[in-house]
């Protein structure tokens, strides 16, 4: 498992995996890795930006909620190209997961305008299919290659 974010090779059906510390430095090298992504898959930039905004707030919310800013703790990338028309983020933590059946559909207006409470309705709303399992722990973000 890559422990930094500087390799990608987009192999149909190959799952690459990578290990981030549960700091926000983090972030940085996830961002690095997913402009890698862009321009090797040739990502068009409105799904490239749905994979950003939901693939970031994936690993903060990781980082934050689930791993607590546990330096001792990681936080676990797999990416895998599928039939070269999906792209699937699998995002892990080490953390005690949460109910994430119960977390609300909607922005509530009191969430609207502060800096957290919308991760989990972005990424819900900007994947094409989002699956959480491990009681809360991982999640699966699947995005569409093609707009058609």
């Amino acid at each position: 498992m890559k422990e930094t974010a500087n390799i990608f090779y987009p192999n149909k059906n190959s799952v690459q995996a990578f290990a981030f510390q549960s700091n926000f430095n983090s972030v940085y090298a996830l961002e690095t890795l997913l402009k890698k992504i862009k321009k090797q898959i040739s990502l068009p930039s409105p799904i490239y930006c749905n994979i950003c905004i939901s693939v970031i707030e994936a690993i903060s919310n990781a980082i934050i909620h689930g791993n607590k800013f546990d330096k001792e703790k990681k936080v676990y990338l797999f990416i895998q190209v599928k039939q070269n028309d999906w792209i699937c983020f699998t995002i892990k933590d080490e953390g005690n997961g949460f109910d994430f059946e119960s977390m609300p559909e909607s922005i509530a207006e009191t969430n609207e305008k502060k800096p957290y409470g919308r991760g989990l309705y972005f990424m819900k709303n900007l994947a094409n299919l989002t699956f959480f399992s491990e009681k809360g722990t991982a999640v699966d973000l699947y995005f569409k290659l093609n707009a058609t």
